[in-house]
């Protein structure tokens, strides 16, 4: 999971040059498609899904988008993340803002719950 986090926030600083920033995303996209999923296939139905796949493509970018949210807000959670250099807190780092710390744990709580409700349409589909 950590290194998802890490292929996505090696890409942050390039989000001012968007072409850049979609090449490289697509290239950590493959490349991690092909480290950690498997090719499979069915030759009877002839069927086959490899790292070129949509399906496997998809899957490690929902894997790799997942990692990051969830490691981002546990962090701003930890670290108080905050702006406000007027709080009681100036500018040292981590600023431990408890505002900040309560407002990224319920997002966090709130994509948490998102995943529990995919993980419950999953559950109960065939």
């Amino acid at each position: 999971m950590n290194s998802f986090y890490r292929s996505i926030q090696n890409l942050i600083p390039l989000s001012t040059n968007q072409e850049l920033l979609l090449e490289r995303s697509a290239n950590a996209i493959r490349l991690n498609t092909r480290l950690f999923l498997q090719s499979r296939g069915e030759p009877d139905c002839c069927l086959g899904y490899d790292d070129n796949s949509a399906e496997n493509i998809i899957w490690m970018v929902s894997l790799m988008s997942t990692s990051w949210i969830i490691t981002n807000l546990k962090s701003k959670i930890k670290n108080g993340h905050c702006h406000n250099t007027n709080h009681e807190h100036g500018v040292q780092e981590p600023r431990l803002c408890p505002i900040g710390s309560r407002f990224h744990k319920e997002f966090y709580a709130e994509v948490i719950k998102s995943l529990e409700d995919l993980m419950k349409i999953a559950a109960n589909s065939e």
